[in-house]
């Protein structure tokens, strides 16, 4: 396996990175289960991230930039329970890039699994960044 890294204008640089490998399952150790996940690194207020998976047929991970730090998430049509919270899903939010900027989050508690991200700088200042989104129903 090789690992390139580049520049967001693709220049190949060299930064650290993070390996995750699933086997025979999800990120989450969790055979079998709807999933979805997506990078968000978009400018635009509201996109679908060209890097998403989905395990439902023709839905859509959607991202809304609400503000310097502020995003909402929705896996629309993700969830196969319909249960509020996403079916009981469990998400995990994380940021990508070399700064110090971190996230938090909290589920929206609607049928589509949703949650509402918060990222800030060291000082406590909100903070616009890229993340990596996932969630998985838990059976």
């Amino acid at each position: 396996m090789g690992v390139d890294c580049f520049t967001s204008a693709g220049a190949p640089q060299n930064r650290d990175f993070t390996i995750e490998y699933a086997r025979g399952g999800n990120l989450m150790g969790l055979d079998g289960p709807a999933d979805a996940n997506a990078l968000a690194n978009g400018t635009s207020s509201v996109y679908q991230p060209a890097v998403q998976y989905d395990s439902a047929h023709g839905a859509r991970v959607t991202v809304v930039h609400l503000d310097t730090g502020y995003y909402e998430v929705v896996a629309a049509r993700s969830s196969p329970t319909h249960r509020a919270g996403g079916g009981d899903g469990d998400a995990q939010v994380t940021t990508v890039g070399t700064g110090a900027v971190t996230c938090g989050f909290y589920e929206i508690g609607t049928h589509q699994p949703a949650v509402y991200v918060n990222c800030s700088n060291p000082a406590g200042h909100p903070a616009n960044t890229a993340f990596t989104f996932q969630w998985v129903v838990k059976k």
